[in-house]
C-alpha cells in the first residue's frame, strides 16, 4: 500500500479595488463596493461578499493601517462581524464593520484598508496549487460636522503652475482619490503614490503643458467618476519664478533677474532682455511665451 502525500501550495493574489461594478470578479469572491465609508454618526458600515463560483470559499476579513500587504491587522479598533466564514457556492454574506474612533482626528477623514482573503476549498484526492485571492479596498472614517459636504470637495481643489508642472491643493477635510488628470491634451501618469491627495495637503505633478484647461477625474463615494474642470491660479511670485527658471535655462545656468510689481504693473530686467515696464497681463503672456520656447 502506498501512502499518497497531498500537497497544496497557496498563492495569494491581491486585487486593489478600483472602478468595478458590484461583484464584478471573474474568479474568487467579489465585494459589493469599491470603498467603505464609516460615518461618525453611526460608527458602522457594511459590505457584502458574493461567491459566483461552483466551489465554496473560506473568507477571512481584516483591516490594516497601510496598503502594504505585510502591514499587520489592526486589533481593538475595528470589530468585523463575521471576520471569518465559509461562503457556499452561488451565495452571499453581509459583513458588518464597527469602528471605535479613539484618538482619531475630528477635523478630517482617516484612511484604512479592508482586506478580504478568499481561500478555495480543497479536494482530498487532488494535489496542486491553490490560489487565494485577496480583495483590498479603502476604508474612510468620516467624522461628523466636517467643514463642508463631501460633494463639494472637488470644487474646492486649486491648481497652480509650478516650474516643472502643476500643483493640486486640497484644502478640504476629505481624501481626494484621483483617477485621471489631463492638462490640455497631456495626461499625467498616476500611480499608487500620487493618485491620492490627503486632506489639507497638496501634490506636485510633472507636466510639460502649463496652460490650458485642467481636467481632474475623481473617484467619488459610489466608486464612480466625477470630472472637475480647473484653470491655473497664477501669482506674481509664481510667474516670476517660471520666467526666471526658463531664462536661466536659456542662459546656461546664469541669470541676473529683478522685478518690481506695483498696482498691476511689473518692471523687470534680466540678462536676456532690456529693462521693461509692462502690465502684469503682458508679463504673464511673456512668461507663457518663454515657457513654450
Amino acid at each position: 500500500m502506498v501512502n499518497k502525500i497531498r500537497f497544496f501550495q497557496y498563492i495569494s493574489l491581491c486585487v486593489l479595488g478600483v472602478l468595478f461594478l458590484s461583484f464584478q470578479v471573474q474568479a474568487g469572491v467579489g465585494l459589493s463596493q469599491t470603498r467603505i465609508i464609516i460615518n461618525g454618526d453611526t460608527n458602522t458600515a457594511s459590505i457584502s461578499a458574493r461567491n459566483n463560483n461552483a466551489q465554496p470559499y473560506l473568507v477571512s476579513n481584516f483591516i490594516t493601517e497601510k496598503l502594504d500587504t505585510s502591514s499587520p491587522p489592526l486589533s481593538g479598533m475595528f470589530v468585523i462581524t463575521p471576520n471569518i466564514f465559509r461562503l457556499a457556492p452561488e451565495s452571499e454574506n453581509t459583513i458588518k464593520i464597527q469602528i471605535i474612533p479613539t484618538n482619531l482626528p475630528k477635523d478630517r477623514e482617516s484612511l484604512y484598508y479592508f482586506h478580504s482573503r478568499n481561500i478555495p476549498s480543497t479536494n482530498k484526492n487532488e494535489d496542486g496549487i491553490k490560489i487565494a485571492m485577496e480583495n483590498i479596498i479603502k476604508v474612510f472614517y468620516r467624522p461628523i460636522n466636517l467643514a463642508i459636504n463631501p460633494k463639494e470637495a472637488g470644487d474646492k481643489l486649486v491648481v497652480k503652475a509650478t516650474p516643472n508642472g502643476i500643483s493640486i491643493e486640497n484644502p478640504t477635510p476629505y481624501y481626494i482619490n484621483l483617477f485621471k488628470i489631463t492638462v490640455k491634451n497631456e495626461t499625467i501618469k498616476l500611480n499608487k503614490i500620487n493618485n491620492m491627495i490627503e486632506p489639507f495637503s497638496s501634490k506636485n505633478y510633472v507636466v510639460s503643458n502649463k496652460t490650458g484647461a485642467v481636467n481632474i477625474h475623481i473617484i467619488n463615494d459610489l466608486g464612480g467618476e466625477s470630472v472637475y474642470n480647473k484653470n491655473f491660479k497664477r501669482t506674481v511670485l509664481l510667474a516670476m519664478m517660471v520666467y526666471a527658471v526658463n531664462c536661466q535655462s536659456a542662459n546656461n545656468g546664469t541669470l541676473n533677474f529683478s522685478a518690481n510689481v506695483t498696482r498691476g504693473t511689473c518692471e523687470f530686467s534680466d540678462s536676456n532682455e532690456l529693462s521693461k515696464h509692462v502690465s502684469f497681463e503682458q508679463f504673464l503672456l511673456l512668461v507663457m511665451q518663454k515657457t513654450h520656447q
